[in-house]
């Protein structure tokens, strides 16, 4: 395995099928192209590596499995995933019959352009950790249709209002993953709890490397900890300090596995004062030393 890479947005690659949008989201597809062509190929992206922005996939036909934060999904037929920047991934095939749809977006893309309720949903959903959707037919083929116009719409290069027709087919697009999944979409209005709670692990992947304590982040956030501790519980029902660990542990065990770095220069990496605080850390999270795993 080779040693993981942050694979950020300008290094995607510039294929026939690409249509941007600014330097803010792209959209991928074979739906009409060589079926299972630009995934298939290993060179244009190198595995494993940390994603620095956002991404979900939609299955059309055929299956894709791809391997996030160290955990394997499949997508089959109508499934569709979405996963937060600086996850992990190791792992990433299709079949030979596949059709699937790609949107990637820039982590520094223009706030506005996702300020609407059922896209904030279709963004934010994922939270901690991937989130797969199944798609009736119904609304798969609807999925589909509204790609397919936001691409034609994208191409248009004399149509001036580009922006808001993309802001509305994001809005049908989490729409429908919203119809399909099993809880029903949270309130439009943003509760004071949840904003702190995506603000707070939207620090924690910036920062967990570097600092585990709750002072930094309560800082960061102007809260006092108490106060913080006690939206993160009353929202999520998790302690910050294990959401925290969960990131932390997650990059260990990648770079564990990658067999190029050792237990030292992985407690270095991750600013544990030695090698024996850091596999403490890890046997108290995991069950087992960083050697046995």
């Amino acid at each position: 395995m080779n040693r993981i890479i942050d694979y950020v947005f300008s290094m995607t690659p510039d294929r026939k099928e690409r249509v941007v949008f600014g330097n803010q989201m792209q959209l991928y597809d074979n739906l009409d192209g060589e079926l299972g062509d630009y995934a298939s190929d290993e060179g244009q992206y190198p595995l494993p590596a940390k994603m620095k922005f956002s991404i979900s996939f939609f299955c059309r036909h055929g299956s894709v499995k791809i391997r996030v934060n160290l955990i394997d999904y499949e997508l089959k037929e109508g499934e569709f995933i979405s996963f937060l920047s600086d996850s992990i991934v190791d792992g990433f095939s299709m079949s030979a019959d596949c059709r699937m749809i790609a949107l990637f977006f820039n982590n520094h893309s223009d706030t506005t352009l996702f300020d609407l309720d059922f896209v904030k949903f279709f963004l934010n959903q994922v939270l901690t950790e991937p989130v797969k959707v199944s798609l009736t037919p119904f609304y798969a083929e609807k999925y589909e249709q509204t790609y397919r116009l936001m691409k034609e719409l994208l191409n248009t290069t004399d149509f001036r209002y580009q922006k808001e027709a993309l802001q509305g087919c994001l809005k049908i697009l989490a729409g429908l993953t919203a119809q399909c999944t099993v809880s029903a979409p949270p309130s439009i209005t943003q509760h004071r709890h949840e904003e702190i709670f995506h603000r707070f692990l939207q620090l924690v992947r910036q920062h967990y490397r570097g600092h585990r304590e709750l002072t930094f982040y309560a800082d960061k956030l102007c809260l006092t900890p108490k106060y913080l501790g006690k939206a993160i519980r009353e929202y999520s029902g998790r302690y910050p300090s294990d959401l925290i660990k969960g990131y932390v542990i997650l990059e260990a065990k990648a770079l564990l596995r990658s067999g190029n770095y050792t237990v030292k220069e992985i407690a270095d990496l991750l600013n544990f004062p030695n090698p024996s605080f850091f596999g403490k850390y890890f046997k108290e999270a995991v069950g087992c030393s960083p050697m046995k795993y």
